[in-house]
C-alpha cells in the first residue's frame, strides 16, 4: 500500500468508533489470512488446566479462537448488509479499491458502521 493510500485509510478509520474499528479490523485481518486455527498449533498450555497459563504464549489458542469467533460473527453481519455498506467496509478494512460515485466514502462508511454495530451487538460482539 502506498503511503498516501495508507494515510487515507487511517483517516477513514478515525471516523469509526473504537469498538467497531477493533472488530472490523479483526474481520479484515481474518479475511486477508484465510487461516483457521484448531487445537494448539505452536504452544503448549502447560499449566492451563491447573487454573492459569504459564505464559502469554500458552494462551494464544484462546485468543485466536475468540478472534476467529468475532470475525465469523462480523462476517455474517457484513454479509447481510446492503451492497454499498459491504463495499465501504471492504474498502477500508480489506484494503480493497472501490470508487464511490453517488455518495462519498465518508457518508457510506459512517452509515455502514452504524448499521453493522447495531446488528453485531445483537449477535454478541462487544
Amino acid at each position: 500500500m502506498r503511503r498516501d493510500e495508507f494515510e487515507e485509510n487511517q483517516r477513514l478509520r478515525q471516523l469509526v468508533p473504537v469498538d467497531v474499528d477493533r472488530n472490523l479490523s479483526n474481520w479484515g485481518a481474518w479475511r486477508r489470512t484465510g487461516q483457521y486455527v484448531r487445537g494448539y498449533p505452536t504452544h503448549s498450555t502447560i499449566l492451563e488446566n491447573l487454573g492459569g497459563c504459564a505464559s502469554a504464549d500458552a494462551s494464544d489458542h484462546v485468543y485466536e479462537a475468540q478472534n476467529n469467533w468475532r470475525a465469523k460473527v462480523a462476517d455474517a453481519v457484513i454479509d447481510a448488509l446492503e451492497m454499498q455498506h459491504r463495499v465501504a467496509i471492504s474498502h477500508v478494512y480489506e484494503a480493497a479499491v472501490w470508487e464511490f460515485k453517488r455518495r462519498t466514502i465518508e457518508e457510506v462508511l459512517a452509515e455502514a458502521v452504524e448499521i453493522f454495530w447495531k446488528k453485531a451487538q445483537v449477535k454478541g460482539l462487544t
